[in-house]
């Protein structure tokens, strides 16, 4: 067994390929040890974001016998709905829910830590950062993700007039973008609208969901704003 799980969700292999590309080629490049499964369940988180509750308890007792199966001791996740499902949601319907979890902007703080992760590029561009919901307000990941921006070199980062506790919505969780895909658009619009009103030219979100919200409105619009996930960033700043 590798040192923990990737587990990949379902938004980033299917809609945001890069992200998975870009966060395996950084561990790759760092030589960590992590595991694959090659029949990843959802999480569930969706269908406790949609109200499903009895189909999403009834997932979290299969996912953590399958995973329990496979040896699983630690999971690192991308995705901020995965890891608000298993450190808030799995625990409340599985006492015995007893897999570490954390995110990848944790394993890349501690690989930039250790020095075996070398942000060697120079990035000179203003640059701000887009907290998740999910792993924002929902789980308290605030300072990790912004601490890896600032450490790229030639990064002018700045914060949102509205981020951390009191962040705007990207629009894209709970079921919007699938249910009243207007709401999402209006959502993202406004927080592209934000970024260009502070001269901004690069959004990072550590979210895929917010990524792909983000990066339509972008692109809807018709604006010069980059929309990078965290890994994304990363990975232009060593490879």
């Amino acid at each position: 067994m590798g040192d923990f799980l990737l587990y990949m969700g379902c938004m980033s292999p299917y809609r945001r390929p890069n992200i998975v590309t870009t966060t395996k080629n950084i561990l790759d490049k760092c030589k960590v040890d992590y595991d694959l499964l090659s029949d990843e369940p959802c999480c569930g988180g969706f269908l406790f974001r949609t109200g499903q509750l009895e189909a999403a308890k009834e997932r979290v007792r299969k996912n953590f016998e399958y995973l329990k199966s496979n040896g699983v001791e630690k999971i690192v996740t991308f995705c901020p709905g995965c890891y608000r499902a298993f450190t808030c949601d799995y625990p409340s319907v599985e006492p015995e829910f007893n897999i570490e979890i954390e995110y990848i902007s944790k394993t890349l703080k501690n690989l930039i830590d250790s020095g075996k992760l070398v942000l060697k590029n120079s990035f000179p561009i203003k640059v701000t950062y887009h907290d998740p919901c999910h792993l924002a307000r929902h789980c308290g990941v605030y300072d990790e993700p912004r601490e890896i921006i600032k450490a790229i070199p030639g990064v002018e980062f700045f914060d949102l007039i509205r981020s951390r506790e009191d962040a705007k919505c990207c629009g894209a969780g709970g079921g919007v973008m699938s249910a009243y895909r207007e709401n999402t658009e209006r959502s993202s619009e406004k927080r592209i609208n934000d970024v260009i009103r502070q001269q901004g030219k690069v959004l990072i979100t550590t979210c895929p969901f917010c990524n792909l919200s983000l990066a339509n409105a972008a692109e809807r619009m018709k604006v010069d704003v980059q929309v990078l996930d965290l890994p994304e960033i990363v990975w232009k700043a060593i490879s």
